[in-house]
């Protein structure tokens, strides 16, 4: 990911990014080093935002959030850690709403 940096002295620019995802769109407004190279941090946020995408969409056949529901009850499915953190946050919210969630 590009660097940002803190030095006061350095010249500061507002930057609104944004690209399509999930049959939608981000967008990321952040005030950066004006000697950023936005083109790089847009790369890094569209990658990051596919990876979410490639992991947790419920329309892509291929994603891992699908393949998690289309597998057998008693099966192993190999899950990137994220999923799993993601698991454990909902889980976490049911019991905490009583199952209300």
């Amino acid at each position: 990911m590009p660097k940002m940096s803190s030095d006061a002295a350095t010249p500061c620019q507002r930057a609104t990014l944004h690209g399509p995802a999930m049959g939608t769109r981000w967008s990321v407004s952040v005030d950066c080093d004006a000697a950023l190279s936005l083109d790089a941090l847009r790369q890094d946020l569209a990658a990051a935002v596919e990876q979410v995408d490639a992991q947790m969409s419920p329309w892509k056949p291929e994603s891992d959030l699908v393949r998690l529901n289309r597998a057998p009850v008693d099966a192993w499915v190999d899950l990137p850690l994220e999923i799993l953190e993601v698991l454990a946050c909902a889980m976490d919210i049911h019991r905490q709403s009583a199952g209300a969630f």
